[in-house]
């Protein structure tokens, strides 16, 4: 999100700056941007440059970046970004991996020779909508209602049409793919659609479905509202059928946000234009914009942490790591694939082995010194068992927790103590 807010922050600086192309407006967009991509990458230089870029090249405007005082301040604004990596390869004696090397692994190579995260090219055109929610209908609407219109078009609203385009196109054309990745294209989203709400048109068939994509989320709030009313029935089947036990605060925040979400509606019918002039939108919006505020809040606020219990992973790396108690990293291993949330919650000093293959898994155990706890998905260690060499003892220490509703065949995590003597 600081990635993200420091893209948004450049693109509002340049508007803002765009008539005074000197030393301070270049310094400031370049520094915002190389902070930026400290904190989650090259992505907050890339974008901003690439939404501009429609910008630059209308009315010649890239002849304004032809001067020194733009150069100097690149140069000034580069020299920021590199002091961190400057500072830790001085002062780190264990320093061994370059960060910059890191830099381009993660940003430039994974752009065009991924080594994960290869999903389908056409993964982001579902994920955009799924971020999007729930304004999702009202950006369909106003793709299908105004892009026809393309040629009458004002030319601040062309500008965000081709900011999405090429936001999205340069994510598409990456080989590693992510719904987060597109996260940067969420904004100009969001300003678009709300150009698309407040434009005044006289076009029927615009305004057609405008009132379309608002009827769709008024339906979809109307129908997560009932479902929250009816909540107490759905927890109580949902324990019979699946022997799901819904927690205390979990109950009480679904019936909690719906009543409240379904106040604010009753409370625009009996006083219309109120929540109009609080939130300083149109009669009709307003009540939307109140009840997603409510519900996505309280979503994300309340329900996701009533939900966090159940995340059983959490929990395995916590009481592995107190099995392991002074076990040295270099005698734990993962089988087949590292998992990046248990490494995060065990806290390593050094790095673990990762196992790709049974052989693997063999040298590893008979290696010195004697004693290897592994972990992997406990299908895996099904089939493995038998591979074994015979001396090897071996037992399971260790079970993620699986819930009833999640089925045996569930894709868990189990840690297996090894011991191979030695003649």
């Amino acid at each position: 999100m600081e990635n993200l807010a420091a893209v948004m922050l450049a693109v509002a600086w340049y508007w803002e700056r765009r008539e005074q192309p000197n030393f301070l407006t270049f310094l400031v967009f370049y520094a915002t941007v190389f902070i930026g991509s400290l904190t989650k990458g090259l992505t907050a230089v890339v974008i901003p440059i690439l939404v501009l870029l429609p910008e630059f090249l209308a009315g010649k405007r890239w002849k304004s970046l032809v001067r020194p005082a733009h150069f100097l301040a690149l140069a000034m604004a580069g020299a920021l970004y590199l002091i961190p990596f400057a500072y830790a390869s001085m002062t780190s004696m264990d320093y061994r991996a370059n960060g910059l090397d890191l830099v381009f692994q993660e940003n430039i190579q994974r752009y065009f020779q991924p080594f994960d995260h290869k999903e389908p090219f056409y993964v982001y055109f579902y994920y955009v909508p799924m971020l999007f929610l729930p304004w999702t209908p009202l950006l369909v609407a106003a793709c299908v209602g105004r892009l026809p219109q393309w040629k009458t078009i004002e030319a601040g609203e062309r500008w965000l049409i081709k900011a999405m385009a090429l936001i999205f196109l340069f994510f598409t054309a990456s080989g590693s793919r992510r719904s987060y990745y597109i996260l940067p294209i969420l904004p100009f989203c969001a300003l678009w659609t709300a150009v698309f709400l407040t434009s005044a048109t006289s076009d029927a068939s615009l305004q057609r479905w405008k009132q379309h994509g608002v009827r769709v989320i008024q339906l979809t709030f109307l129908l997560l509202i009932g479902i929250g009313l009816a909540s107490p029935l759905f927890w109580s089947l949902l324990a019979q059928r699946l022997q799901f036990v819904a927690t205390a605060s979990l109950r009480t925040a679904t019936l909690t946000l719906s009543l409240a979400a379904l106040g604010l509606a009753v409370f625009d019918f009996w006083r219309p234009g109120r929540l109009a002039r609080a939130t300083g939108t149109g009669q009709g919006i307003a009540v939307l914009i109140a009840v997603a505020a409510v519900l996505m809040g309280g979503n994300f606020g309340v329900i996701q942490n009533s939900l966090e219990m159940y995340r059983s992973e959490r929990r395995f790396a916590w009481e592995f790591k107190a099995l392991a108690g002074d076990v040295a990293p270099e005698q734990i291993g993962f089988y087949r694939k590292a998992s990046a949330s248990v490494l995060f919650y065990l806290a390593l000093p050094r790095p673990v082995a990762v196992l790709k293959d049974a052989e693997a898994l063999q040298v590893f155990i008979q290696s010195e010194p004697s004693g290897k706890l592994i972990i992997g998905k406990g299908r895996d260690f099904s089939s493995l068992m038998s591979s074994l060499p015979v001396q090897a003892a071996k037992r399971e220490i260790l079970a993620e927790t699986v819930y009833p509703w999640e089925g045996r065949s569930s894709p868990k995590l189990s840690a297996w103590a090894f011991h191979f003597p030695k003649e």
